[in-house]
């Protein structure tokens, strides 16, 4: 595949001879993006919402998620090939745009067969936390995982739109975000590239050992925000476990 220069390459920050048109795996399950959820705070209305670009397979994808306060969901998924469009934040009628990296970003939809239109200004109540910087985990000599990821709470205004009734985004409304990037742990799959599992492995997933009870989440308070995630192995172990709390820009105040 011959390279290809994107606006991104541009910019002083390569750290390798390569382009931005290319990662330093392989693996075709090497992607990068974005993950959303906003809500109110009366639960009238929550909405999930991602964008992800696979270089090695050359695909983006993404969805929306919006459940109401009735108890129904609306779904909408979507992909298309990454090139020649590799520099456009989008995907079918998901857009985002980054306004000033790590605080501000502009999400939306489109109006599409789903029924999901929003239009979004999300901005960071907190710097953004280094959750995952650079974990590697090996498998047989294998690299099984390998994977960054940065989280952060938000303030969140605009509008959304599902079934034709319209909510207006803003005051106490609460979103949270995670940008991560690498090869994610999600399973074997029907990957022909896998090797013969190890004795007492689990196929088409995880071992075992990876079984449990796991909680990750993300809580803004007017003052602070708050990060945790744990995870309860099967095997009683408490296997991981990391927290955060943050305060507002300008603040003066250290995480």
């Amino acid at each position: 595949m011959a390279r290809r220069l994107t606006q991104l390459d541009e910019w002083p920050r390569h750290p390798t001879i390569d382009t931005f048109d290319t990662v330093v795996s392989d693996s075709p399950r090497w992607s990068d993006g974005y993950w959303f959820c906003i809500g109110d705070p009366d639960g009238q209305c929550f909405l999930l919402t991602a964008l992800r670009w696979y270089p090695n397979t050359n695909i983006v994808d993404g969805y929306a998620i919006c459940s109401l306060a009735d108890g129904r969901q609306y779904n909408l998924r979507v992909s298309r090939r990454m090139r020649p469009r590799i520099d456009d934040l989008d995907c079918g009628p998901l857009w985002m745009e980054i306004v000033e990296g790590l605080r501000t970003i502009r999400l939306g939809a489109h109006p599409n067969d789903a029924g999901i239109e929003f239009d979004l200004l999300w901005e960071g109540a907190a710097p953004c936390w280094d959750e995952t910087p650079g974990v590697r985990h090996h498998v047989d000599g294998r690299v099984s995982f390998a994977r960054s990821n940065f989280v952060q709470l938000g303030h969140v205004s605009g509008h959304i739109t599902v079934a034709g009734r319209r909510f207006e985004v803003g005051g106490e409304w609460v979103g949270a975000r995670d940008h991560s990037w690498g090869i994610g742990e999600t399973g074997t799959g029907n990957r022909p590239d896998v090797a013969a599992p190890t004795a007492g492995a689990m196929i088409q997933g995880a071992t075992l050992g990876a079984f449990g009870m796991r909680q990750w989440a993300l809580v803004r308070f007017p003052t602070r925000s708050i990060y945790y995630w744990f995870h309860h192995a099967a095997d009683g172990t408490m296997s991981v476990f990391a927290s955060r709390v943050d305060y507002p820009f300008d603040s003066g105040q250290e995480g």
